[in-house]
Parts: structure tokens; C-alpha cells; sequence
């Protein structure tokens, strides 16, 4: 971890860190996952503990009512509403609706082609985003 110099805030730049951090909601806060430290925060973040300051700003800042700026217990509320159109809740609305053999929106099983296409698309993928 360092801190940057222009908008002070903490970069981590390792992998192991990323996963630590992405898991400890506690200490760091998803606030600003979408914008970063452009916009600023609303008031000044002085002390050890700004949790009070992020809840009482939070409806202050850019898409704040977005999944990745929320932290737990919310965002974990708002995900598992988003949960319903998984597979398995699918397959169990089709056995209920005899006549329909797809739901428009919802995810699909993987086709039998698919791992053929994987590689293929996994290269061109990493040719768009690499150096």
C-alpha cells in the first residue's frame, strides 16, 4: 500500500492486499468505488474512524445509490435481490410455465460451443485491455 500524493489517497497495488481489503468492510468503505477521490467528499474526513461521517454524507455523493458504492448490510441486501435471476431460480420459473421455453433477460445455460469459443475469446479480450 502507498499513499498517493496528489488526492492522499491509499493505492494498494498488490493482489493479496486488493482481496484483504475488498473483504474488510469494517476498515474501508465502497463509498467511492465508482468515482474515486474526484468529487471529493463532502466534509472533511479527520480521525481514525470516519464511518459516522460516510453514513450521514453518503446520499451527498455521486451514485450513491449504486451497488458498488454500497457497503454491508446493504449491499448485501440489494446483491441478493439481484441473486433471483440465477440459474437455478430460472429453471424453477420455466418448470412452472410449461409453454415457455425462455425468459427474455435471464441468464442462459452455457451452449455445448461454448468451451470451443473460450480461448478465442478470452485473447481477444486480454488483446483489447493489454499493453
Amino acid at each position: 500500500m502507498l499513499r498517493e500524493p496528489n488526492y492522499g489517497v491509499v493505492m494498494i497495488t498488490g493482489y493479496e492486499e486488493a482481496v484483504e481489503v475488498f473483504h474488510d468492510s469494517a476498515r474501508f468503505s465502497s463509498c467511492l468505488s465508482v468515482t474515486g477521490p474526484f468529487p471529493g467528499f463532502p466534509v472533511p474526513l479527520e480521525g481514525d474512524d470516519v464511518t459516522g461521517l460516510i453514513e450521514e454524507h453518503r446520499g451527498e455523493l455521486p451514485f450513491n445509490d449504486q451497488l458498488p458504492t454500497l457497503d454491508p448490510p446493504v449491499h448485501t441486501a440489494h446483491r441478493g435481490l439481484l441473486m433471483v435471476h440465477s440459474r437455478s431460480t430460472v429453471d424453477a420459473l420455466l418448470r412452472l410455465l410449461p409453454d415457455v421455453t425462455e425468459l427474455p433477460g435471464c441468464p442462459e445455460s452455457p451452449r455445448p460451443e461454448f468451451a470451443s469459443h473460450l480461448e478465442a475469446f478470452v485473447a481477444a479480450v486480454a488483446g483489447f485491455v493489454g499493453p
